[in-house]
Formats: structure tokens, C-alpha cells, sequence
């Protein structure tokens, strides 16, 4: 994930369609690693996958946003934000991170008309649960 390649997806939209009423955050993946564990790679990893980049997202579509007046921004966050056990350390400190930023902008770009909301569910069903470990066999 790079600024660069989130602004460069967000001006192709705004041009494609004619601007920018809608901003779905939505990124998710594996962070491995127990409090002990962990790794500065790992942090890093984490944090811009599932923290920065909506934090970018957000910075480089709300220009868009302001020149029609407004508009959504929805974060995908996690119900691991706010309970144990509900995903990775990680991925759990960066969902609460993610969590509480979007109170903080909603409350900066509500007086320009952006909406800033998360949700935040719980585990879904998707490939990433379905991996399990291979069974060895004598």
C-alpha cells in the first residue's frame, strides 16, 4: 500500500464517474503474533494494511467531497476493536485504532457535509477462516 497509489485510484474514480459521493474502507488480512511475539515488520504491516490506509483514503477523497457539498465516508472496522479475543492483537489494536479515528474525523468534515461512520462486525465467513492446518499422516 502506497499514498501515491491510493491517490492515483481516487482521482481515476472522481474523473471516470464525476466525482466522489462514497468512500468504502474496507481491508482486512492476517497479522500474526501474541504480545511477546511480535515483530516491528509485523507492526508495520498491520498498521498501514488495516490503519493507514483508509487514513489515506480519507485525506485524498475528501477534496472530491467538498466540491459536490458533501458525502459518506464508511470505514470497515471490526468488533475485535472493542473485545478480546475477537481477531489478532494486531489486527485487533489496528481495527480500535481505526475505530476511534473515524470519530475524530467525523466530528472535523461533519460541518463541510462528510459523514464519517464505521461498522464494525463480527467474524465472516470468508476463505481467510476456511485455511486449516494440513493433517499429517504416518
Amino acid at each position: 500500500m502506497r499514498e501515491g497509489d491510493i491517490a492515483k485510484t481516487i482521482e481515476f474514480a472522481a474523473e471516470s464517474f464525476g466525482g466522489i459521493d462514497i468512500l468504502f474502507n474496507n481491508a482486512g488480512g492476517p497479522t500474526a503474533g501474541d504480545v511477546t511475539e511480535v515483530d516491528e515488520d509485523t507492526i508495520h504491516y498491520a498498521m498501514q494494511l488495516l490503519f493507514s490506509s483508509a487514513v489515506l483514503g480519507i485525506k485524498h477523497v475528501v477534496p472530491h467531497m467538498q466540491k459536490r457539498g458533501g458525502g459518506s465516508i464508511i470505514n470497515n472496522s471490526s468488533v475485535a476493536a472493542l473485545r478480546d479475543n475477537q481477531g489478532g492483537l494486531l489486527y485487533s489494536a489496528a481495527k480500535a485504532a481505526l475505530t476511534h479515528y473515524t470519530k475524530l474525523a467525523g466530528v472535523r468534515l461533519g460541518p463541510a457535509g462528510i459523514r464519517v461512520n464505521c461498522i464494525s462486525p463480527g467474524a465472516i465467513a470468508t476463505p481467510i477462516f476456511m485455511v486449516a492446518p494440513h493433517e499429517q499422516t504416518d
